[in-house]
Order: structure tokens, then C-alpha cells, then sequence
């Protein structure tokens, strides 16, 4: 009996310490890509941490780091918070990664209570996060960030501070008159918000040469080699964010008008019965939006899909439409009806759609607000 739990202790604190410290061999692979070997923390100042990350991270972000690694100006780095900057942050346990984010931000030791953080630092460091991930992508040249690009996708700035603002849009409803945020709520946050959570455990892999990023999957979905898009880069993430993880890896074509012909017949044989589908529409106006379904589309008389089913706006603005619970109206499809309305739809009801592709190819509506969809 004393062995047994001798035995379960021991593995619990094995456990605990691969949790802050690394393994013998994350620790080679790191020291071989910072070139550590052999020269101890006085033999590495902070322009061998400036010259590896000039190229991926932004300037922000790269101060940031080498501050907390070379502690109060130090002219030797700090062994320690060196494996906490990245075992701390990519950790799986909510609580473990929040504080270490706030520490990480704040330049403070790893240890003490935690009550609160700045949003406004806060979502510089993400914002952050995010550009330097794509720096990285493009400079390794990820083959499904360079896909993207390929396909016309930009990934421009402005979007990049939008999307950084959407997915933000849960903290900054709760923060004080002081400007900050109880870090519970971060924990919570980080947790429920897995592109984020990724980003920043793919960043940390990327920047400590622990993944080859060349081949490494990215949060970007492996895209079919005759896609083009309307999308960026940055509302790509959006949409992913809001997809499940299995659903958000890998993306087909099944339909582009520009290939497949303005065909309204064509398009029902292409996106019926394959599974879950995204539908993006540009009008002429230049807004693009659309809608997830999370059915294969079939004809039928009544709505079908369930409550994973949302509608979406990119352009002239990011919106996000989960479904309510108002009602089940999810998904209609129907075509050669004459008692029916023919064409693809989402929320509502018969007639008054959220979304609305019509039959009459090139025709269809996206409504400011419908009953299933908030």
C-alpha cells in the first residue's frame, strides 16, 4: 500500500515537473536552436534572442519576451523564466496559461496571487500574437498560409485589429472602471476561445524551434488547390474560430460560380449531401457574409441542421450570428417545387430568411436580424 501511493506521488510530481520545466529532449531542441550548448546563461545576451526573432515577431512583442528572459536588464538570461515564457503560456491548463500570459505581460515572477490584468495590454499582447503567428507562417512559408495567399487572400492590418477586437468582444464586456479584467474571466476566455489558445501555443512552438512550421499544420484549413477567395487571411481565423476544430483543418471547394457557372443546378449537385458546408457570398455591393450549415443539404418541405449552425458577416464589417433558441428553423433547401420556395435558406421562416440563396441564380438577401439567428 505505502509502495503503491510512493509510486502515484512520485508520478504525480514527474507529472507537475513536465508541466514548468522541459524534457531532456525539448530542452536539446531548444538549446540547438538558441545555439545554448555549452555556453551557459553568460554566454547568450539578448541580440542572439533579437536576431533569431527579428524576422517573426513584431518589435512589441519581441521586446516584451526578451524583457521577462533578461530580467531587470540583466546581461545574462534568466534559465528560468526562459522555460516559464514557454511552458507557462502553453499550457494546458487554463489557469497555469492565464497567469503566465499576465506574467509574461507584466514582467513578474512566476509566483504570488493574481487578481487582475489591463484589457487594454491584454489585447495589445494578443493582437501581437496573432501578427507575429502570420509573420511566422509567411516566414517559414507554411504551405497552407501560402496557399491562402495564392488564392488571393491578403492579410492586411486592418483586418487583423478587427478580428483581434471581435474575438475580444467577451472580456471588454466585463471590464471595470479601471480598465481591467478579473483574470477568472481570462481563464475562462482562453479555455473557450481555442484559436486564440492556439495561436499562442503555435507562436511559443515556432519561436523555440520545437516544430517544423514548413509542414506543421497551422489554424489556417488546408485549402483546395483551385480555390480562389473573396476572404483575408484574418477573417479566415474568424470564421475558423467559430467552427469546430475538426471542421476548421480542412476545407474543399464543392462550388465557385467563376468555374462552375452561374448554375443553380449545378450548385444543388455540388454542396448536397457532403457534409457540413460554409457558403460565402460577395454581392454587388461588395459585402461579403454567409452561413455555416452544419446538415448536408437535402430537398425537403421543413428545416432541419441543430443549433451549430450560424450566420456570418466579413464585410463591411465582422459579425457573428449564433443560433438562438427561439426556434429550429436552421436549414431549407428544395428546387423543381412549385408549392415551395426553391433555393437555400437559413433562419426565419419560409419567406422572411435570414439567409436567402434563390433558385432565380444570382438573386438571394441576408437580413439584419431574423429569429433564429441573434
Amino acid at each position: 500500500m505505502g509502495l503503491k501511493k510512493s509510486k502515484e506521488n512520485r508520478n504525480e510530481v514527474t507529472a507537475i515537473a513536465a508541466l514548468v520545466n522541459f524534457t531532456e529532449k525539448e530542452w536539446m531542441e531548444v538549446s540547438l536552436y538558441f545555439k545554448l550548448d555549452g555556453k551557459g546563461s553568460h554566454g547568450v545576451n539578448n541580440g542572439v534572442f533579437q536576431e533569431i526573432w527579428r524576422e517573426t515577431l513584431t518589435p512589441s512583442l519581441s521586446d516584451c519576451w526578451i524583457r521577462y528572459v533578461f530580467y531587470e536588464g540583466q546581461d545574462s538570461f534568466d534559465k528560468a523564466r526562459f522555460t516559464y515564457l514557454f511552458k507557462g503560456q502553453t499550457s494546458l491548463l487554463s489557469e497555469y496559461k492565464t497567469k503566465a500570459v499576465y506574467r509574461v505581460i507584466t514582467n513578474t515572477a512566476p509566483k504570488g496571487a493574481v487578481k487582475l490584468i489591463s484589457y487594454e495590454r491584454l489585447a495589445e499582447y494578443i493582437f501581437n500574437i496573432m501578427v507575429s503567428y502570420l509573420r511566422s507562417l509567411w516566414h517559414y512559408r507554411n504551405h497552407e498560409f501560402v496557399n491562402w495567399l495564392r488564392k488571393d487572400a491578403t492579410a492586411s492590418t486592418r483586418t487583423l485589429k478587427t478580428v483581434n477586437k471581435v474575438l475580444l468582444e467577451p472580456l471588454q464586456k466585463t471590464v471595470d472602471n479601471m480598465g481591467m479584467v478579473e483574470i477568472g474571466t481570462v481563464e475562462d476566455f482562453l479555455r473557450s476561445s481555442r484559436v486564440v489558445s492556439e495561436m499562442i501555443d503555435g507562436l511559443l512552438e515556432i519561436s523555440y524551434g520545437t516544430v517544423d512550421i514548413a509542414t506543421q499544420p497551422s489554424l489556417l484549413p488546408n485549402v483546395h488547390p483551385r480555390m480562389s477567395t473573396v476572404m483575408d487571411v484574418g477573417e479566415v481565423l474568424f470564421l475558423s474560430s467559430h467552427l469546430m476544430k475538426i471542421w476548421a483543418q480542412h476545407w474543399k471547394l464543392r462550388f465557385h460560380n467563376k468555374g462552375h457557372g452561374s448554375n443553380f443546378t449545378m450548385l444543388c449537385e455540388m454542396i448536397s449531401d457532403v457534409g457540413p458546408t460554409i457558403i460565402v457570398v460577395k454581392d454587388t455591393s461588395g459585402h461579403v457574409f454567409g452561413c455555416c450549415a452544419t446538415d448536408s443539404w437535402k430537398p425537403a418541405s421543413f428545416f432541419y441542421g441543430d443549433c451549430r449552425c450560424f450566420l456570418f458577416q466579413l464585410k463591411p464589417h465582422l459579425r457573428y450570428y449564433p443560433a438562438t433558441t427561439f426556434n429550429t428553423n436552421f436549414q431549407y433547401h428544395n428546387q423543381n417545387q412549385h408549392m415551395l420556395p426553391n433555393g437555400f435558406g437559413m433562419g426565419g421562416r419560409i419567406g422572411s430568411w435570414g439567409f436567402w440563396l434563390d433558385g432565380d441564380f444570382g438573386k438571394g438577401l441576408s437580413a439584419g436580424y431574423c429569429s433564429t439567428f441573434k
